[in-house]
């Protein structure tokens, strides 16, 4: 559970990509670069990738340009964050499609460091 901010963070910031659409082939450097560790959590290893559109994709977006992007090693559950555990450190459960064990959704950047910081108080981090 202590990681599970680090999780929550790395879904709303890098791993938007997930409900966005991952760079082509980023699913399987992912999954070569993941170790499970002894809590339960998946030790993803750092690198690059290239992040954005080629120039000439249909429907690109200005801003879209591909660039490389490197990301530093870092832990993550193999899940997402449920409403459940979520409705439990809120008291509150944002997402529309509502199910104990869905993951949360409609949750903003803001949402997601609010959830942290007060996890993270709970368990006297």
């Amino acid at each position: 559970m202590r990681r599970m901010c680090a999780v929550l963070l790395a879904g709303v910031m890098f791993f938007s990509a997930l409900f966005c659409g991952m760079p082509f082939g980023a699913e399987d450097v992912l999954a070569k670069s993941a170790t499970k560790v002894s809590d339960g959590f998946v030790k993803i290893k750092g690198g690059k990738f290239t992040m954005g559109s080629p120039k000439k994709e249909a429907e690109r977006e200005n801003d879209e340009v591909q660039h490389s992007v490197k990301v530093k090693t870092f832990y993550m559950s193999p899940t997402e964050v449920t409403q459940k555990e979520y409705k439990s450190v809120m008291g509150k459960n944002p997402s529309e499609q509502k199910g104990n064990n869905l993951p949360v959704t409609n949750v903003s950047w803001y949402d997601a460091v609010r959830y942290c910081n007060k996890l993270s108080k709970s368990e006297g981090l």
